[in-house]
This record gives C-alpha cells, structure tokens and sequence, in this order.
C-alpha cells in the first residue's frame, strides 16, 4: 500500500469519524511501516528512510486511536501509548542494526 492509498485512509477516518474508517487507517499505517523494513531489509530503503516513515506512521497511529476515542481512559490510554512505544523503540533498535 503507497503513502497516498495511506494518507486517503487516514483523512477518511478523520473526516468520517467512523471507527471502522479508524480501523482501516491504522491497519494501512500498520502495512506501511511492515512495508518499510521489509524494504530496509532488502536494501531499498536506507536507514533514514524507514526511520522516517516508522516515525510518521507511529505518529498517525496515536492521532487515529486519539480520534477514535481509545485515548480517553488514562489507564488504558497509558497501556496503550506504552505499547505503541516499546514497538516503534524495536522497529528502530532493527534499523540501526541495518548498515
């Protein structure tokens, strides 16, 4: 899935307001950031560039469970940007090991 099909999810979820729109979006977000260590695994992407998209696309994930309304418990809001976290910490502890 390209950056536009994925930026056209998440402007859907955000206009719609839909939580099936949010499932999506993040689902695409989800794909995109696979997509990009794959690419980083097989040499297309340098290490800035996947940093990149894990970094935005981590970003848009929060801001899709925000509009969702997921975020709106503290505990489970907590538990949620924690494990958001702990992912995105890995995915970028793999790609400094890409050299």
């Amino acid at each position: 899935m390209g950056n536009y099909e994925v930026e056209e999810c998440i402007e859907t979820a955000r206009t719609t307001k839909k939580f099936g729109a949010y499932v999506a979006a993040i689902k695409a977000c989800r794909k995109q950031i696979d997509a990009a260590m794959e690419n980083l695994n097989m040499g297309i992407y340098s290490r800035d560039d996947a940093e990149k998209v894990v970094s935005s696309r981590y970003m848009d994930i929060v801001d899709l469970f925000e509009g969702a309304g997921l975020l709106k418990e503290p505990k489970g809001a907590d538990l949620l940007l924690d494990r958001l976290s702990r992912e995105r910490q890995e995915l970028f502890e793999q790609i400094l090991e890409r050299d």
